[in-house]
């Protein structure tokens, strides 16, 4: 019989930490904390205590009412020792010297499972959203990064060190003069070349930057390039289309190395109805430059930035396979 206790879902990011009580696919309250991450990990352990603690109370909970605590990282985790393997070079830089199964257990007294970011959306997605009856599919999220996750036969692809699957936006797409990227060491990546952290440098290298709208907007992220680039803006339509183009080159690239059936594309930028728009374009697209022996489904992730949260909470009532 399934467990109706609630479970504890936490979403560490970049730049927001997420917290919510979480029963089954609904999130019954949900609040945010500034990430501070350049600051390291062990410092906002005492900031997640209170963020959970205040999530219980509103709840009229006690955290021991609660199946335990899914945590969603975004490093390369070690799911059997639940430890954090690998973490980015600029963001909680101390994360694998911290072991928060330890700490949940003395700040709570309750087990904590930990899971890559990627990976969570994924399982929220598979289990509640636009995964729902595949068994191979792959999981991508466009926004500052770009995460990836491989699902094969109902197992989660990890690899000997963890790392199979998600590190799809750090294959090189431009080996010759690629921008560095902020996470990998490597340059030229696709993260590097067609996610937010690229816009602000390609926008201003363009000769049309000083007649674009973009060069009067604070922030050159993905809401403006779509914006303007539907009003015509020829900069803002070109920025556009090199992230489109590098996007489809990725999910070809995924499709040949994991011969999934669906593609479920998420992440900030892919909640957009702008974006939204292209995927069946995108489909035809994929479809048509893919060696495939079957057509591949594209779809728009359903649970928006709920399914690292869902997914997590959900490594608390079962275990999930993996390759």
């Amino acid at each position: 019989m399934m467990n109706t206790k609630p479970a504890i879902a936490v979403d560490l990011g970049g730049t927001s930490i997420k917290a919510g009580i979480v029963a089954g696919a609904e999130v019954l309250a949900a609040e945010s904390i500034p990430a501070n991450s350049r600051e390291g990990l062990a410092p906002q352990l005492p900031r997640m205590a209170g963020l959970i603690n205040r999530l219980c109370a509103a709840r009229h909970l006690e955290p021991s009412d609660c199946l335990g605590i899914g945590m969603a990282v975004p490093f390369l985790v070690d799911p059997v020792r639940q430890r954090i393997r690998s973490a980015p070079r600029k963001k909680y830089g101390d994360a694998c010297e911290v072991d928060l199964a330890a700490w949940s257990r003395k700040e709570f007294g309750m087990d904590l499972r930990i899971e890559n970011d990627a990976h969570a959306a994924l399982l929220g997605e598979w289990r509640y959203g636009a995964g729902r009856g595949s068994d191979d599919f792959v999981m991508i999220t466009l926004g500052t990064g770009i995460g990836c996750s491989v699902l094969i036969r109902g197992k989660l692809l990890r690899g000997k060190h963890f790392q199979a699957g998600v590190l799809g936006g750090h294959l090189i797409a431009n080996p010759e003069d690629g921008a560095a990227c902020s996470a990998c060491p490597a340059s030229g990546c696709y993260e590097a070349e067609s996610a937010a952290q690229c816009l602000p440098r390609l926008a201003r290298a363009n000769p049309q930057f000083a007649r674009s709208a973009l060069a009067g907007v604070a922030v050159t992220d993905f809401a403006a390039v779509f914006r303007y680039a539907a009003d015509g803006d020829v900069l803002a339509t070109a920025l556009r289309d090199h992230c489109l183009r590098h996007w489809t080159a990725l999910i070809i690239s995924l499709v040949h190395a994991y011969d999934p059936d669906r593609v479920v594309i998420g992440g900030g930028v892919a909640d957009g109805a702008e974006v939204r728009a292209l995927f069946p374009s995108i489909e035809t697209y994929v479809n048509k430059h893919a060696w495939i022996v079957e057509p591949v489904e594209i779809r728009a992730a359903a649970l928006g930035n709920r399914a690292g949260m869902i997914g997590v909470s959900t490594l608390l009532a079962r275990t999930f396979a993996f390759i």
